[in-house]
C-alpha cells in the first residue's frame, strides 16, 4: 500500500526560502524510496508508509532546528496510484 503526504512548511522569518531549502535536504535519504516532488508551494511526497512518515518527520526536525517559529501542514491520503512510483524522480528548487 501506498499512501501520499502534500507538505508545507512555514517558516516564520524573513529567511524563509533559505528555511525551506536547506530542510528539503532532510528528503534526501528517501528519494531512492519515495517520489518527491517540490513545487513553489508544497512537497509531494508517495511511498510506503514507513519511509513516508519518517521523511516528514525528518522534514519537519530539520526546519524546527531554525531558530525561529516553524509550522507545517501536512496532508495524508491512501490509495495512490501505484503505477506512478516507476515514473523517474523529479524535483524542482
Amino acid at each position: 500500500m501506498f499512501i501520499g503526504a502534500q507538505v508545507s512548511l512555514y517558516p516564520m522569518t524573513s529567511d524563509f526560502v533559505d528555511v525551506i531549502m536547506s530542510s528539503l535536504g532532510a528528503l534526501d535519504p528517501y528519494r531512492d524510496t519515495l517520489r518527491i516532488e517540490t513545487d513553489d508551494i508544497s512537497t509531494l511526497m508517495v511511498g510506503a508508509p514507513e519511509p513516508l512518515f519518517d521523511a516528514v518527520r525528518d522534514l519537519f526536525t530539520r526546519a524546527a532546528r531554525q531558530p525561529n517559529h516553524v509550522t507545517m501542514h501536512v496532508t495524508f491520503s491512501r490509495g495512490a496510484p501505484e503505477s506512478r512510483m516507476i515514473r523517474p524522480v523529479v524535483a524542482r528548487r
